[in-house]
C-alpha cells in the first residue's frame, strides 16, 4: 500500500464539491496519520521521550506504539497518549480494557506480519469504542508500521526480585524477601541486596548488573539463617531484563554453590509474603528472565568472596507503530 501526495494534488485541481471536499479532507487525514508514523519512527529510532504530533489529540490525532515478542501476552505499549508508558498487556487483565487492548495489539501484529519489503504500510482492522459516545462498540482500521532497532542496555531498567525457600521453615514454599529496580550504567546496580532483617541495616551482596556480565559480592551474612546451606533451602533471584534473555552461564564461583536458568515465558511462580513486605509478585513472567539460584552447600562464612554469572540477550527488538482510528472517508481514498 503507498501513499502517495500527488493524491491531494489532484482532488485540489478539482471542481469544489462537498464530495469533492471530503475527499480532500480523507486524503490530507491518510498523509497526516503516514507523516506521524513516519516521525514517530524516526524519533523512536533516536529514543525521544515524545514521539506524538504537534498537533496532537488523544482520539482524532495520535500515535501508539507496541513492542513485538514472540508471545502477544507479553507485549509492552511502548508510546499512548493515555496509556503510561511499558504497561504491559498482562497488568490490564482484569480490566475492561484487556479485551480491546489485546483486539488491537493482535490486528497490529497480524499486519505487521503481512508487510511486503515494498510496503511502507499496511491496515489494522479491529474492535474498538465510538469516539462520538466513547461506549458504542465499531469496527476500526489503523496505519500501521514496524521497524528494528537496536537495543542499548546502559540506562535500561532493570528489576531484581529475591525470595526464599526452605524444606524445614518454609515448608518449600517460596517466600517474597526484595525487591529492587535500577538503571544499567552505574557503578553498582544493587547494593546491600537482598536487604538484612530488620532492624539490621545493610543486606547480603553487592550485585553489579553489567554489559554481558553479573557479579556478586558477599558483603554481610549477619542475617542468613544458616552460614552453611542445608540442602533444601533456595535462595532465588529473579533478573527482569529489557529485552528477551538468551543465555546464562557461571563463569566463577569460591563457595557460593549456584545455579542459573533462562526462565521459560509464561512461567507462573507462587509465592507467600511471610514477612509482610506487601511487595506483589508477578504472576507471570515473559521472556526476559534469568533465574540464579543459591542453593545447598553453599558456605556464607568468607565475606568479599564472588560468583560471576555471564549471559546474553537479545539486542535487537521490532517494534510496531500505528495510527489512530483513520476516518470511513480516508479508508475509502486507501481502498
Amino acid at each position: 500500500m503507498k501513499i502517495f501526495k500527488i493524491t491531494l494534488a489532484m482532488l485540489l485541481s478539482a471542481v469544489p464539491s462537498l464530495a469533492t471536499m471530503e475527499m480532500m479532507q480523507a486524503a490530507k487525514d491518510v498523509m497526516d496519520a503516514s507523516d506521524n508514523l513516519d516521525k514517530a519512527v524516526a524519533a523512536m529510532m533516536e529514543e525521544t521521550e515524545s514521539i506524538q504530533p504537534k498537533c496532537a489529540h488523544p482520539t482524532d490525532n495520535y500515535v501508539k506504539c507496541i513492542s513485538y515478542p514472540d508471545d502477544v501476552e507479553n507485549t509492552n505499549i511502548l508510546k499512548h497518549p493515555v496509556i503510561p508508558r511499558k504497561t504491559a498487556l498482562a497488568e490490564l487483565k482484569g480490566t475492561p480494557d484487556y479485551d480491546m487492548a489485546l483486539g488491537m495489539i493482535t490486528a497490529f501484529r497480524e499486519a505487521s506480519e503481512g508487510c511486503k519489503e515494498d510496503t511502507k504500510f499496511t491496515l489494522a482492522t479491529y474492535p474498538w469504542l465510538s469516539k462520538e459516545d466513547f461506549s458504542s462498540p465499531v469496527m476500526v482500521q489503523s496505519l500501521v508500521t514496524n521497524f528494528v532497532r537496536g537495543i542499548e542496555l546502559r540506562g535500561a531498567q532493570v528489576s531484581l526480585w529475591n525470595t526464599f525457600s526452605d524444606d524445614h521453615a518454609t515448608g518449600g514454599a517460596q517466600v517474597v524477601y526484595d525487591y529492587g529496580t535500577a538503571a544499567t550504567g552505574r557503578d553498582l546496580e544493587f547494593p546491600d541486596f537482598p536487604m538484612n532483617m530488620p532492624p539490621m541495616e545493610g543486606g547480603f551482596y553487592d550485585i553489579d548488573f553489567g554489559q554481558a556480565r553479573i557479579t556478586y559480592t558477599l558483603k554481610d551474612n549477619r542475617s542468613a539463617t544458616n552460614i552453611v546451606f542445608p540442602e533444601g533451602t533456595f535462595d532465588r533471584y529473579y533478573f527482569v531484563l529489557p529485552a528477551k534473555a538468551i543465555s546464562v552461564q557461571i563463569e566463577e564461583t569460591d563457595k557460593i554453590v549456584a545455579k542459573v536458568s533462562v526462565l521459560e515465558p509464561n512461567t507462573a511462580v507462587e509465592t507467600v509474603d511471610a514477612f509482610g513486605t506487601g511487595l506483589v509478585f508477578p504472576e507471570k513472567f515473559g521472556n526476559n528472565i534469568i533465574l540464579v539460584e543459591i542453593v545447598g552447600g553453599t558456605d556464607l562464612s568468607e565475606l568479599g568472596q564472588q560468583l560471576i554469572i555471564t549471559y546474553t540477550m537479545q539486542d535487537h527488538e521490532t517494534i510496531i507503530c500505528g495510527s489512530n482510528p483513520l476516518s470511513e472517508s480516508a479508508l475509502k481514498v486507501m481502498n
